[in-house]
């Protein structure tokens, strides 16, 4: 279970995608500022190795002279290829880590159906969970059932789906505020669109934006 939550571990390290969940569960920022901060540390963590002992720069003679006139024009284009690649993979890791909720739930579920809910399924992969995964975020019994009530508000694959962008707070708003299916996708199309937080997001169910 544990490669199911880094499947772009190769893209992004241990601790910053660990940082990049808990900004994005605590949701106090939208979504595309968790993604530059998240992108800045790690180029500031690759250029702290580049100043790094083992790091010695070449100096080339009249290199200053010799470089062509398009040099910092080509430059500038590696750059963004550079954070491009690794915007998509933060993305990826947010879309990985609410699928795997979402398998999760859907999991349970089909455990509670064949064992009936008195089998305490819940607890038990609580407890279980925790003990496998030893500080590990996002595994108390109160999120495992948002993760049920996930799985069976968006029966289909959510792959492709809006809710399988948003962070797992904002899905989880979605869950308790608002009981409409087709209410709960709009919201999210809307989320994904305009950026919002999680602040924008309960406000602008709490002010009924789709009844304006």
């Amino acid at each position: 279970m544990r490669s199911a939550f880094r499947t772009v571990s190769a893209k992004i390290p241990e601790e910053l995608f660990d940082r990049l969940r808990e900004a994005a569960d605590r949701n106090e920022r939208p979504m595309s500022w968790i993604i530059r901060q998240a992108l800045q540390n790690y180029l500031d963590e690759d250029e702290a190795v580049d100043r790094g002992p083992l790091a010695r720069p070449v100096a080339l003679t009249g290199e200053a002279n010799t470089q062509p006139a398009d040099y910092s024009d080509w430059l500038a284009t590696i750059k963004t290829r550079v954070v491009d690649a690794r915007e998509r993979a933060v993305l990826a890791a947010n879309a990985e880590l609410v699928r795997l909720y979402w398998q999760i739930g859907r999991d349970i579920l089909e455990r509670q159906a064949q064992q009936g809910r008195r089998a305490n399924v819940v607890d038990r992969v609580a407890r279980d969970l925790h003990a496998a995964f030893p500080g590990t975020r996002g595994f108390s019994r109160e999120n495992l059932k948002y993760m049920c009530a996930f799985a069976e508000a968006w029966g289909a694959d959510i792959g492709q789906s809006p809710v399988g962008q948003l962070p797992w707070g904002h899905n989880v708003l979605l869950l308790t505020r608002l009981e409409d299916p087709a209410e709960r996708l709009r919201y999210a199309e809307l989320a994904i669109a305009g950026g919002w937080s999680h602040s924008t997001l309960e406000a602008n169910i709490r002010d009924k934006l789709l009844d304006r």
